[in-house]
């Protein structure tokens, strides 16, 4: 592709032109496949901010467990109620690992083919506690999580860490007031970031215990962790507000805040490697794996809002200027193309 200072002036409008109307034949695309979906669940999350990790992209090998004496069903008697989990609230979403493929469909059924460890596909329900085993012709094997055997635990553990990491890395509910971003997450663990203070805290949902951290070029460095009460004198400023605000998301979860709860709908798209997409109405939200998010609305002038990662940057264009836009943000604008095709 050739530069653009190497491109003629009308090339170059061209160019704006078209990607002005790539851009919202996309943005048409989206809505329409979205309101297609028959009576789709209420999520309760208000600007959900994504950043690289909330995705689990790390392979998860849990320990072997011990062979039972016996032949048969694993005779652990705890092991079904120690590694149960549940899918709900978790988007669709394909993660690839070194082991194999993890899919989590819009039911959230948990599918596993890990060639790496058995040359089977697993299919797990969203509440964990009936499986399915399959090869590539044929139904092997059907039962619950209490009668499977020995040999297919280790996917189930698997499967069982895979859920409670996505649970502590998406969030269920967003919000953000005067500089500060509070997330509840899918396990109740809530944290705040102040952009001000550069200062990330997480508190346990008992209130119990916080961790404190440090957010210097994108890397979180533990800067204090235990019992609320022993908190530092420095970090108690911070951690009022947090509490504050947290206490704020969950009259927000529990349906106090209105409106809140019934105008949000699921509309996450998720590309693995890209980041995600959230639809509300005429405003589209996209979250990129590298931190940046873009806000784009469609109403009035059509405005589009660039934040970068570290979330002190914040830029604002309207449709008409895509010919003066900045390459980082034309760049953006070209990588949500591939949400076309998300199912």
């Amino acid at each position: 592709m050739a530069k653009e200072e190497n491109i003629g002036p009308a090339a170059r409008a061209q160019r704006s032109t078209n990607m002005e109307k790539g851009l919202l034949s996309l943005l048409s695309d989206l809505k329409d496949r979205k309101s297609k979906v028959p009576n789709p669940p209420v999520r309760k999350r208000i600007s959900p901010y994504l950043s690289h990790s909330d995705v689990p992209s790390a392979s998860f090998t849990p320990l072997l467990p011990q062979r039972p004496q016996s032949g048969g069903a694993f005779e652990e008697p705890d092991f079904a109620e120690k590694y149960v989990f549940s899918t709900e609230g978790i988007p669709p979403l394909q993660q690839q690992t070194k082991h194999g493929t993890i899919t989590i469909t819009k039911d959230g059924l948990l599918q596993l083919h890990l060639p790496s460890i058995s040359s089977n596909t697993f299919s797990i329900t969203a509440n964990s506690k009936q499986i399915t085993v399959s090869d590539r012709t044929r139904q092997v094997w059907k039962g619950t999580v209490n009668e499977l055997p020995w040999r297919w635990t280790r996917i189930y553990r698997y499967a069982s860490r895979f859920v409670r990491i996505c649970r502590a890395r998406i969030p269920r509910l967003s919000v953000e007031m005067d500089c500060v971003r509070g997330r509840i997450m899918l396990n109740g663990e809530f944290e705040a970031y102040n952009s001000r203070e550069g200062f990330l805290i997480k508190i346990s949902p008992e209130e119990e215990r916080a961790r404190i951290f440090e957010i210097t070029d994108e890397f979180e460095d533990l800067r204090w962790e235990g019992d609320v009460e022993g908190i530092p004198d420095k970090f108690k400023t911070t951690l009022e507000s947090s509490v504050k605000l947290y206490k704020r998301c969950l009259t927000i979860f529990k349906g106090d805040g209105g409106k809140l709860e019934s105008e949000w709908q699921e509309t996450a798209l998720c590309v693995p490697g890209v980041g995600w997409c959230s639809i509300r109405g005429n405003r589209y939200q996209f979250f990129f794996e590298d931190g940046v998010q873009m806000d784009i609305n469609r109403e009035g002038p059509g405005e589009i809002v660039y934040r970068e990662a570290s979330g002190q940057e914040k830029q604002k264009w309207f449709m008409g200027d895509f010919e003066r836009l900045p390459r980082h943000v034309k760049a953006k604008i070209e990588r949500i193309a591939v949400f076309r095709g998300v199912e």
